[in-house]
């Protein structure tokens, strides 16, 4: 599966690589560049289906958190 996100914050690609350890779910791939100030980022994520579903669910609220105190 993989998840596209963005955020100004450099160090979100860091906590999303926590929560898939977390997670006991792996990264096969990554790619991150920055466009106008904004961290854009796409990992492929690999693990059990209900595991790899719990942490996208994860990282969507992560997401959106960080989107919320950036307001």
């Amino acid at each position: 599966m993989n998840v596209r996100f963005e955020s100004p914050d450099a160090r979100m690609l860091a906590r999303v690589i926590h929560l898939t350890h977390r997670f006991g779910c792996s990264y096969t791939w990554l790619e991150t560049g920055r466009r106008d100030g904004v961290y854009v980022s796409v990992v492929e994520l690999e693990g059990q289906k209900p595991a790899v579903t719990r942490l996208a669910r994860q990282i969507e609220k992560l997401i959106a958190i960080d989107g919320e105190t950036e307001s």
